[in-house]
């Protein structure tokens, strides 16, 4: 009930509800609100110095595309009465295994818009993050991967997402904006119970992975003085979180090692998204793993392989041997991983045997085309 579009003075802290929606709005000089309902572009009448729209919503266009994940609208506005707006492009998505040759083994059905994803340790279910046909934020589910069901694991109305699985399987962490902005829970997998609020503060924060031992769960920290932050959280002791790497630049995606002594993540601090590794608890010693940019680290089983996303979404692999430093081979790629992003957040999983299951589209994505319409206003 929260989400809208808000005005507020930049002077201020002060704001101002002007539109119920979960999607991004657009003004157009000389005064109007353009805004998506269902799939369809609507604009109404608004005045920016008093904040209210006034005059019944008209439609514009028809079949507008607008992100479910960033609550973004694809429209671009011209100053001449001009407007563009791209269609609406299926984002329907399965689960493939392939070997490590890239070959295509066998499809998870059914297909759904489907976003993070982790693989339980037994290797038998998928936990997802799953948007609704219906549209709306995101839900955890789990898909039964021996019989190809789905079943609905949170159901709170604002968003949930990145689920992990404790090393037993028992449990399930994930985050939530219930509370206004990402915190992180936990509930058991057998989706019985409530969900526990396992960590609250004022920044976001989204859980990266859960330690073998299943004593530390790593997360991303979004501070806005020192961006995307890598921080522990204990679940033994005191239980107080702490960082791992705080730096001005942003540190995401960090997974622990098997035997739990290094942590894979991901930096900008070259100017381009690279991964890398540092021991844990930290030497202070730190090895670039990937070359020419990477995401989506993952440890082999045995720990003596790690994979990455290349930017063109080559699936990479490096040996690495661990002792008192840390020895990396030159990457090499083993096959198209066709994920929408080597920078999204969990696109894949590898299982003890070295398959991987990817999160892929049903089918490459066709660029929908796009429409220019001049003089929209005359369609009130």
């Amino acid at each position: 009930e929260k989400s809208g579009i808000y005005a507020g003075s930049l002077d201020s802290k002060d704001r101002k509800l002007i539109l119920g929606t979960d999607r991004a709005a657009k003004y157009a000089d000389p005064g109007h609100l353009l805004f998506v309902r269902e799939k369809t572009l609507m604009a109404q009448q608004f005045d920016a110095k008093s904040l209210q729209l006034s005059g019944e919503p008209f439609p514009v266009a028809e079949d507008v595309d607008s992100s479910r994940i960033n609550q973004s609208v694809a429209v671009l506005l011209s100053q001449t009465g001009v407007l563009a707006y791209g269609g609406v492009v299926s984002s329907n998505r399965h689960f493939v295994w392939f070997d490590h040759n890239g070959k295509s083994l066998s499809v998870v059905e059914p297909p759904g818009e489907y976003r993070d994803m982790a693989l339980s340790p037994d290797e038998k279910r998928v936990a997802m993050q799953r948007y609704d046909v219906g549209g709306g934020p995101s839900d955890i589910w789990l898909l039964d991967l021996v019989r190809s069901t789905p079943s609905r694991f949170t159901f709170d109305p604002t968003a949930d997402d990145t689920p992990f699985w404790s090393p037993d399987g028992a449990q399930i962490v994930f985050s939530s904006d219930r509370a206004g902005h990402s915190d992180i829970y936990r509930k058991v997998a057998s989706g019985a119970g409530n969900d526990e609020l396992l960590l609250q503060s004022d920044v976001a924060k989204y859980p990266t992975d859960w330690s073998h031992d299943g004593q530390s769960i790593l997360f991303e920290n979004l501070d806005p003085k020192t961006k995307s932050d890598i921080w522990i959280l204990p679940l033994f002791g005191d239980g107080k979180p702490f960082p791992f790497l705080q730096t001005g630049f942003d540190e995401r995606g960090a997974r622990f090692s098997p035997d739990g002594h290094w942590i894979a993540y991901v930096s900008d601090e070259s100017g381009k998204t690279e991964v890398y590794v540092q021991s844990f608890p930290s030497s202070g010693g730190k090895w670039l793993i990937s070359n020419g940019g990477g995401g989506q680290p993952r440890w082999s089983y045995d720990g003596k392989q790690l994979f990455y996303i290349a930017p063109d979404r080559k699936l990479m692999a490096v040996e690495v041997k661990m002792g008192t430093t840390l020895e990396a081979s030159v990457p090499v790629p083993l096959f198209d991983s066709h994920v929408d992003s080597y920078t999204a957040s969990n696109r894949y999983a590898v299982s003890r045997d070295g398959r991987f299951l990817i999160n892929q589209a049903v089918e490459e994505t066709v660029s929908a085309p796009m429409t220019i319409v001049v003089n929209w206003l005359v369609k009130k």
